[in-house]
């Protein structure tokens, strides 16, 4: 099995005792479609989808890294900021907002997270994720493909007390208030009105 793939594998989707709200947290989210169709294929629709994923991961307190928006999943790889919502609140809001604005039902019920581990690097995983489209055969340049990106560019590791050693080689700076947890109704309020445009 390919490291960090997440899709398609059957186990327990989330640790009994692991705080999904933690500071400075690294994850690798998996979120398949409903009943595993191509809804995925529209460049307006992928816009949108994109758009809305960059906004609620600012709100929600979550520094976006790299994703990759496939036909059929999206892979998300993201890190906490200093107050972040839960994780799970997060996807939850993240589906809902993308459904709202694409009028369909788009998501299977759950997601897939990977928690990284100290010994793991973030560029590595970054580098699974944007290789998708080439291990699917969608296209043999990954550059090419207009639905998957890295954000953080040098991957260069600052953060937080111990969280250096946890977040291995790339991770982001985050200032004690820019990802402050923000006001849930002033969230739902620009969301919306965002997807509404």
């Amino acid at each position: 099995m390919l490291p960090y793939k997440t899709w398609g594998r059957s186990r327990s989707l989330r640790l009994k005792d692991f705080d999904y709200s933690a500071p400075y947290g690294a994850y690798h989210i998996t979120i398949g479609s409903y009943e595993k169709k191509s809804v995925f294929i529209e460049p307006a629709m992928n816009q949108k989808i994109v758009d809305i994923l960059k906004r609620v991961s600012s709100s929600y307190g979550y520094h976006l890294i790299a994703y990759c928006l496939m036909p059929d999943h999206l892979h998300i790889l993201l890190q906490a900021g200093k107050n972040p919502r839960d994780l799970r609140g997060f996807v939850k809001g993240f589906k809902s907002y993308s459904t709202k604005a694409s009028k369909m039902k788009l998501w299977q019920r759950s997601f897939y997270e990977h928690i990284l581990r100290k010994e793991e690097r973030l560029a590595d995983i970054a580098e699974y994720i944007l290789n998708n489209p080439v291990r699917k055969e969608i296209t043999n340049n990954r550059g090419e493909y207009l639905w998957g990106e890295l954000l953080e560019d040098d991957c260069s590791v600052v953060s937080p007390d111990t969280t250096q050693e946890l977040m291995g080689s790339c991770s982001v700076v985050f200032s004690d208030t820019a990802h402050d947890r923000p006001h849930r109704s002033e969230d739902a309020t620009y969301l919306l009105g965002e997807m509404s445009r």
